[in-house]
């Protein structure tokens, strides 16, 4: 369906002025910081609160790259499925030594995530890419690379003290320098999985999870 989307954008961009560019700020992964409790987290949901027909960057094409359009938040939401955005961010927890209380793809409800010491949960916004097909010239409007990075606000949500008691905000970005059927999803993918390193890397939310019932604290 994106690859439909992002086509039909191809062709009208080729009409329309050349497009500006997004400024996007690669970074390396942060270094992540293994959880010191055994008290467990639900991870909710993954939200985004960015508005359908946002400008998010360049749409370009051709061998060279040349700038074609605007492209925008209908040209990139959203290649992956929720259940795959929540995945990506529970395997990262889940590698940092996190207690999860059962899993994205459980096909039914798990009784002990109400027992749940935390609830997680994520917004996506300030969403930016800037992406190229190559080969659109030769009528391949599948293959793209390019750059994307997201913002993500996380909440973590005290059972205990039935409040947010946490929240801070990461970034994350990604670049796909060859062409690839696959490119938008890789994109997406890795810019979420660097923006949940971030949150692991975040010592304010490490000790949020370890204190428990302490006063709510917003991390930088």
């Amino acid at each position: 369906m994106l690859h439909r989307i992002l086509a039909a954008g191809v062709l009208a961009a080729a009409l329309s002025a050349c497009g500006t560019a997004a400024k996007i700020d690669h970074q390396a992964d942060p270094t992540v910081k293994s959880s010191v409790s055994a008290r467990s987290i639900d991870l909710r949901r993954i939200v985004s609160k960015q508005g359908s027909g946002e400008h998010v960057g360049q749409l370009r094409g051709g061998l060279a790259c040349v700038g074609h359009g605007d492209l925008t938040t209908k040209g990139v939401n959203i290649e992956i499925t929720d259940r795959t955005i929540l995945n990506v961010v529970y395997d990262e927890l889940k590698a940092a030594n996190y207690n999860m209380v059962g899993a994205p793809d459980d096909l039914f409800d798990n009784p002990a995530k109400a027992r749940a010491d935390y609830q997680l949960a994520g917004v996506l916004s300030n969403v930016k890419a800037n992406l190229c097909f190559p080969l659109a010239g030769f009528g391949n409007l599948t293959s793209v690379k390019g750059e994307y990075g997201v913002t993500v606000e996380w909440q973590l949500f005290s059972r205990e003290r039935d409040a947010v008691i946490y929240s801070v905000t990461t970034t994350g970005t990604a670049m796909v320098d060859n062409a690839d059927q696959n490119g938008m999803r890789t994109l997406q993918m890795n810019a979420l999985r660097q923006a949940a390193k971030g949150l692991l890397a975040d010592e304010g939310f490490r000790d949020a999870v370890a204190r428990g019932g302490a006063p709510a604290r917003t991390g930088s």
